[in-house]
């Protein structure tokens, strides 16, 4: 089984400036656009709403994470643990170039050059998902990167499309799914609740 079976939500951080100018970011420290900071501020009032509320949230160490995850808390007030190991893929030579001269080979899985190799990155993606599921948390919120998503859904042999900035997804453990033992849902902008195609088998 690659991940604990244990609820949890997730968010993607809002635009940032490498989003809005397309270009890849990795681990570059890029800043939140006034859309990002918009559509952080349009997620706390959906997670603000929840029947089901996170007891904690959870955030990488990037700015653009933990801007949107503070935001998101400000009306909540939940603890919050910062983890580096949240962070997006290191690109190597790709990062701060456009997007469009390397999306072909990120698509393909062709590490980059001198950056994370993708196998060490999904894992890493799947200790730290581990270590948090097991926690003792009642239902974390995971405030993280597109690449993050991506990550989850390869254990499982799924190749999503990109997760959109702000959306809220839940993750709910169904045993009986034997390929993907996962319920997976996300939150359009009027905070009502969808099936993601994206993670079906």
């Amino acid at each position: 089984m690659p991940l604990p079976l244990h609820p949890f939500y997730m968010i993607r951080h809002g635009e940032t400036v490498a989003n809005k100018e397309d270009w890849f970011s990795g681990s570059i420290d890029t800043q939140l656009t006034d859309t990002g900071i918009a559509q952080a501020h349009s997620a706390q009032r959906i997670i603000s709403s929840l029947t089901d509320k996170p007891d904690v949230i959870i955030h990488s160490a990037l700015s653009r994470a933990r801007d949107t995850a503070r935001i998101i808390n400000a009306p909540l007030d939940l603890p919050m643990i910062e983890d580096k190991d949240y962070g997006e893929m290191f690109v190597g030579d790709w990062q701060g170039q456009p997007r469009s001269t390397s999306i072909d080979k990120w698509k393909a899985y062709i590490d980059p050059p001198n950056g994370e190799r993708f196998d060490d990155f999904f894992d890493r993606i799947k200790q730290v998902k581990t270590k948090h599921l097991n926690a003792g948390h009642r239902m974390p919120l995971i405030v993280c990167h597109g690449g993050v998503f991506r990550a989850f859904a390869i254990l499982y042999g799924i190749h999503t499309k990109r997760v959109l900035n702000c959306t809220l997804y839940r993750f709910e453990p169904k045993p009986q799914q034997v390929k993907f033992p996962w319920q997976v849902t996300y939150f359009d902008a009027n905070g009502d609740e969808h099936i993601a195609e994206d993670f079906q088998i």
